[in-house]
């Protein structure tokens, strides 16, 4: 709900006694995640083939920007950084403003925040913050490019081949627990996921 400015109606249903009040609220944001789909799937159609293209361009992260909305754009490259195991960039241009409104996405070779920082000693960087592996930034249309260059630059001095090789997995699990109810109560007990509680990771054997 956060993500298309819903908020509100998110704390009115939380703190809803009525049951009917409840529903139609609880109806509204269902509407709204909808809407945020439908949304996220047009902007990553249009986002994947310019991440390639710098990909195939032998760049070691992506930096794009399109017209999109800034409430998706974290989503779409923490989609784009797990296909590609590279650092993402994603900005959203803000039409009010004009400037353009980015959500970034890493491993844990790459500190973005530390990143920022320097970039910010020699392009005028409006905002920026975060935590090294997922961080906001946001700068004017007219230093996109020169920020671009800067971060690629950045990336390609670390001589990062690839964010982690080595994967941690918390759970070895049989092929045939994977459709067992058991894990998946389990699994739904353990939810919400994010920052300091990231999704478990499980290796079928």
């Amino acid at each position: 709900a956060g993500r298309m400015g819903c908020e509100q109606t998110a704390v009115l249903l939380l703190l809803q006694e009525n049951t009917d009040e409840a529903q139609k609220l609880a109806a509204e944001l269902d509407k709204v995640n909808r809407a945020r789909q439908e949304i996220e799937q047009v902007v990553m159609s249009e986002a994947w083939p310019l991440a390639r293209e710098q990909i195939a361009a032998g760049e070691k992260g992506v930096v794009i920007r399109g017209d999109w909305h800034k409430g998706v754009v974290g989503i779409v490259a923490s989609r784009l950084n797990k296909e590609l195991n590279v650092p993402v960039i994603a900005f959203a241009v803000e039409k009010e403003s004009h400037c353009l409104r980015g959500s970034a996405r890493s491993g844990n070779a790459i500190n973005l925040v530390d990143i920022f920082q320097k970039i910010s000693l020699r392009v005028p960087v409006e905002a920026y913050g975060g935590h090294a592996q997922a961080a906001g930034i946001e700068l004017k249309q007219g230093d996109f490019n020169e920020f671009s260059d800067l971060f690629q630059q950045i990336i390609k001095a670390k001589n990062v081949s690839s964010q982690d090789e080595s994967v941690m997995v918390d759970m070895l699990i049989s092929p045939e627990e994977i459709f067992q109810k058991k894990l998946h109560i389990s699994y739904q007990v353990m939810a919400p996921f994010g920052r300091g509680n990231p999704e478990p990771l499980f290796l079928a054997k």
